[in-house]
């Protein structure tokens, strides 16, 4: 006896008679299957997610910053220089300062092709080319000096900023000397004023036998 088939999934009444490939074989059962889902598409879920990503990173284009170009800080005995109030009553009165120093400190970097480890020709048996003057950090500290004293030497508001400027440097460094010397003066004076007074004292007492 052959086993009985299972009855259609549709109609329940009939014997079935095929099996459901995803609904292609009968118009009725495949209209009436549940739908399959629809699959994200990985682009449009790529270009959320690398959005999301880009603002909670608070990436942003340095060009939209729109932030105004700060002076080099200074460092070594100068560190403090920013912190006086003549300092920045210049950078308010001379808003054009930072460019100016900007431009007198990148002058005494490297030239930006500068490279010694990279060949400076690239086919076998041609010669490379001597350089005349190499770079070095003197000449890079002269070629300093020559844009400093170039901007002050122009007429107009830049050569008034650099020699104010530079006049407070020199205020800043004589005040700076003047605190290191203070120990060293008052200490010599304690001493000195000790010795007079136990030469009095010596005296004193000698007078009195």
């Amino acid at each position: 006896m052959a086993s009985a088939k299972p009855l259609c999934c549709v109609c329940d009444k009939n014997e079935g008679k095929y099996k459901c490939p995803r609904c292609g074989s009968f118009t009725e059962h495949r209209d009436n299957h549940p739908p399959d889902e629809e699959a994200v598409a990985p682009s449009a879920q790529t270009e959320a997610t690398g959005n999301t990503n880009s603002h909670e990173g608070g990436v942003s284009n340095p060009q939209d910053t729109g932030s105004d170009l700060a002076p080099p800080a200074p460092t070594g005995p100068y560190s403090g220089l920013a912190d006086l109030p003549e300092y920045q009553m210049l950078m308010k009165r001379y808003p054009k300062l930072p460019t100016l120093l900007w431009g007198i400190a990148t002058a005494t970097d490297p030239p930006a092709g500068a490279n010694p480890s990279k060949p400076k020709y690239d086919f076998p048996g041609l010669q490379p080319k001597k350089d005349k003057e190499p770079w070095t950090q003197e000449k890079g500290v002269q070629k300093g000096v020559q844009v400093l004293q170039k901007t002050r030497n122009m007429p107009g508001d830049d050569s008034d900023a650099i020699r104010e400027f530079s006049e407070l440097v020199r205020l800043y460094k004589t005040r700076k000397e003047e605190e290191g010397a203070a120990p060293t003066f008052r200490k010599k004076f304690v001493q000195e004023s000790a010795d007079v007074i136990g030469q009095l004292l010596r005296n004193e007492k000698s007078s009195a036998l």
